[in-house]
């Protein structure tokens, strides 16, 4: 099977055809809540900026999935989130 990931930070385009390859695509999340998603953008002071749509926090970070989760794990103190079966959303509610 053939994975496609579009990176819409840097408009990448990847194709992989394994979930170890894909587990080697950094992450983009937001620094400040974690939220692993696609940021927001809005036309402020004439330019564009990424925001995150939970906490509106403007900064983002790059890094592994491993690291991210680590992250998680630290932070929320629920266990791995990729074995969680909640959305970002409930988790926010939940803090």
């Amino acid at each position: 099977m053939e994975i496609v990931i579009v990176d819409f930070m840097s408009e990448k385009v990847t194709r992989m055809n394994n979930d170890n390859e894909y587990n080697k695509i950094p992450v983009t999340y937001c620094k400040h809540c974690l939220y692993l998603g696609n940021p927001k953008t809005r036309f402020l002071l004439n330019q564009y900026i990424d925001y995150c749509p939970y906490c509106n926090g403007t900064d983002f970070v790059k890094s592994s999935i491993e690291k991210w989760e680590q992250k998680f794990e630290e932070t929320y103190k629920q266990g791995k989130f990729l074995k969680l079966n909640k959305t970002w959303k409930r988790i926010m509610e939940e803090q």
